[in-house]
């Protein structure tokens, strides 16, 4: 009985050692947080910011959506979410894309200080193709939850370019 008693004893970490320990390996303890702390800082400071546009469209129902059913007196409007989801097909085809940067100018979407006139056209042409495909993966279109009303949105480093975008979007569709 003796035995296990000090065998339990032994075997119980007590907090004068964990302090021992602690006190012995100071100087990692401390290099490992100031090299965390300098590296999370130094990684804050360099990360570019994101901005992020968003615009609510509301999609009304027009005559085409309303049908009379013979047997009543009144009205009854057909279910409208086929009705958004051909709007945001409609937002998300790749000739809406195509004139959007067109009409934005694939000079805004370069970041470098190379100008616009001074590529090749095979390289123009292939510049406009990877900011389109790069427009159709990036633009995000949700319905809203039991409304008519479609958000969509674009995030960018630019703010200018962001707004640029959703506005230029709504401008095709009106």
């Amino acid at each position: 009985m003796n035995e296990r008693l000090s065998e339990s004893k032994s075997s119980e970490f007590t907090l004068r050692e964990f302090y021992n320990i602690l006190f012995r390996n100071k100087k990692k303890i401390l290099i490992f947080f100031f090299s965390t702390v300098i590296i999370s800082w130094a990684y804050v400071v360099n990360i570019p910011d994101v901005y992020l546009s968003e615009a609510l469209l509301l999609v009304t129902a027009g005559r085409e959506n309303v049908q009379m059913i013979p047997t009543t007196d009144r009205a009854v409007t057909v279910d409208r979410s086929n009705n958004l989801n051909t709007e945001i097909e409609i937002l998300r085809s790749r000739k809406v894309i195509e004139e959007a940067v067109d009409q934005i100018g694939v000079q805004a979407f370069l970041n470098t200080n190379l100008h616009y006139d001074n590529i090749p056209d095979d390289q123009v042409k292939q510049i406009h193709e990877n900011i389109t495909l790069s427009l159709l993966n990036n633009i995000s279109y949700n319905i809203q939850r039991n409304t008519n009303v479609i958000q969509i949105s674009y995030t960018s480093t630019s703010p200018e370019l962001a707004q640029k975008v959703i506005s230029t979007l709504f401008l095709k569709i009106e």
